[in-house]
């Protein structure tokens, strides 16, 4: 099985300014701004979803996960990635472990939002 990856930010308030991310294995890499359409969608998806970001905010900060300030940055990043990601080979086995090498692309904390 073998995969590849295109990604782009989508933080509207950096324009298209390239911004460093750390990667899901890491490691510190330069990522482009997505295009105007694909930002006008994530700022689409996060006005849907501002009840549950708010929410999320103040709960991470009330129950100690994380001070106020770390929650509040926490949140402001959620929905902000735009990634393609393109499959091909042999299928990967049922009941893989979501650890396994071949797909690695589910064992960063930024998996948890997948759409």
């Amino acid at each position: 099985h073998s995969y590849a990856e295109g990604f782009r930010h989508a933080h509207v308030g950096l324009g298209s300014r390239n911004i460093l991310v750390r990667g899901s294995q890491g490691t510190p890499k330069q990522v482009a701004a997505a295009s105007p359409v694909q930002m006008a969608f994530v700022e689409a998806l996060r006005k849907v979803n501002a009840e549950f970001l708010e929410f999320l905010e103040l709960y991470l900060w009330e129950s100690e996960a994380l001070p106020k300030e770390q929650a509040k940055e926490y949140c402001s990043g959620i929905f902000r990635d735009v990634a393609l990601q393109v499959h091909w080979g042999d299928s990967i086995p049922e009941g893989t472990s979501q650890f396994d090498q071949r797909i690695v692309w589910h064992n960063d904390t930024k998996a948890l939002y997948h759409l």
